[in-house]
């Protein structure tokens, strides 16, 4: 053995110099600029031995000259560059928290996926961070709304992280509807079922085509060796992914990590026995922020609805941005309290706080564009002629009274309502309809029209000039020459 002048080895002499060179290349660079850990950890990577960048990012990470961002990760790499056992590995990101999806992602960093797969020791690393467990198929078939035929037959489908999905045709719709549920499975597998193009059927994968089906249907054939799903649209393949999300085990839909999950054997036949598959979202009287929009949406796909109605104004809330008008978001979208019952019981007149929230134009654009990749049409709701006490507040000269008015905070139809009168009303609802086509590009375009009460038209001299001057026998007939002239 070779040794120092100081009398050490020479090979722990030389990692002493090494370890020293990038410490202090470490306060160059940390000096010079802000760097996370990964960061810096990549810089001392192109001139020192992983181990020894590894070890100088721990310790500028302890001394907090630096984010433990990436510190986990980078003390991964340190252990298995230094050929420490992936066990080992493993075991040290599971105590930094990290989930089984970042462990796989640092281990396969290291090593390649050929190595990897074989290597019993990243196997036991998998059981390690919870991946070794075995997901059994649910005890029944019970798909909502229920398929046109469901035939159950003997044994089970494996998933594994190694599962392919195979599509026959290159569509991008095509591949959204096959990642979502990739992306499900990931979840508990430890990462995403890739997907591929690639026509014909191959075991072990879940095989994707297009067929003479009509635009909604499927079939979907899920055997012990592979899974045949056929969609007359890329829609069809969709809702034949939701009937499969909704066979996984409960455990696998939480999450709970494993290295195989079940499926049930089993033949479906299925298309929709109603075209137009909708659910009312009212955001109006109570506000759901976007990422809560985007779970309801999430729910309707997996039950396979197809039209969102979007409730966006109301008398107690104006919910939309109308770059034109800004007083509808800005006095419009607010009341002085949440809860919309009368003061009673101990419950304050007010809250502390006034209650409301509106969606801003590219959070809508958002929406519509998450909605559309689930195969879901949204159709704005603007109330008119009634249901308007939010729009008065913000611009007055909108009513027959022309002042006085507040945003509800209490449940009930009012009885002012739009002017039918002026013309000033229409231009306004025109130019709001104008913006709003312009964010929605669908058909639809919903405008209320109910619970619109008279009283307010029947003592406006405008409203009964109108009536006169269109040969309007009544304030009902009003009110359909109203939605006509929309």
């Amino acid at each position: 053995m070779a040794f120092s002048r100081r009398g050490r080895p020479l090979a722990e002499e030389e990692k002493s110099t090494d370890a020293a060179k990038a410490r202090a290349r470490a306060m160059e660079l940390l000096a010079g600029q802000e760097l996370s850990s990964g960061q810096l950890y990549e810089r001392l990577g192109r001139r020192f031995t992983q181990p020894t960048a590894a070890a100088v990012v721990a310790e500028m990470v302890e001394r907090q000259y630096v984010d433990d961002e990436r510190y986990a990760l980078t003390r991964a790499h340190g252990l298995l560059a230094a050929r420490k056992s992936r066990r080992a590995a493993a075991q040290n990101l599971r105590q930094k928290g990290l989930d089984a999806q970042q462990i796989s992602a640092a281990l396969e960093e290291v090593y390649a996926p050929d190595q990897a797969g074989e290597d019993p020791e990243l196997e036991a690393a998998a059981a390690l961070v919870g991946c070794g467990r075995h997901l059994e198929r649910v005890g029944s078939v019970d798909i909502v709304p229920e398929p046109s035929d469901v035939r159950v037959g003997e044994g089970v489908f494996s998933l594994t992280r190694r599962t392919e999905i195979r599509l026959s045709d290159g569509d991008s719709s095509l591949a959204r509807a096959a990642g979502f549920f990739g992306e499900l499975a990931g979840k508990s597998l430890g990462r995403p079922l890739a997907v591929v193009r690639s026509g014909g059927q191959e075991s072990g994968a879940i095989c994707v085509a297009l067929g003479d089906l009509p635009a909604e249907a499927y079939v979907l054939s899920v055997r012990s060796d592979r899974i045949d799903l056929t969609g007359g649209s890329p829609a069809g393949v969709f809702y034949g992914f939701q009937t499969l999300r909704q066979m996984l085990p409960e455990s696998a839909l939480r999450g709970e990590k494993a290295r195989t999950i079940d499926l049930p054997v089993v033949e479906i036949r299925d298309e929709p026995r109603i075209g137009y598959r909708a659910l009312l979202l009212d955001v109006g009287r109570h506000f759901f922020g976007p990422e809560e929009v985007k779970s309801v949406i999430d729910l309707m796909a997996m039950h396979k609805l197809n039209r969102l109605q979007w409730h966006l104004t109301e008398d107690q809330g104006w919910r939309i941005e109308i770059r034109k008008y800004p007083e509808l978001t800005c006095r419009g979208a607010w009341r002085d309290r949440s809860d919309l019952r009368p003061a009673e019981d101990g419950r304050p007149e007010k809250d502390p706080q006034p209650y409301g929230g509106y969606y801003t134009r590219q959070q809508v654009r958002e929406i519509v564009r998450y909605a559309a990749d689930r195969f879901i049409e949204i159709v704005p709701e603007i109330e008119m002629p009634g249901h308007a006490m939010a729009a008065l507040a913000s611009y007055p000269w909108l009513g027959c009274l022309g002042e006085g008015y507040e945003v509800p905070s209490l449940w009930g139809v009012k009885e002012d309502v739009y002017c039918a009168g002026k013309d000033s009303t229409f231009v306004f609802l025109e130019d709001v309809l104008t913006e709003v086509t312009d964010l929605f590009p669908y058909e639809l375009v919903h405008i209320g029209g109910d619970e619109c009460p008279k009283a307010r038209w029947k003592e406006c001299p405008r409203c009964q000039r109108r009536m006169r001057d269109e040969g309007l026998g009544s304030e009902e007939e009003l009110q359909s020459y109203f939605v006509s002239r929309i």
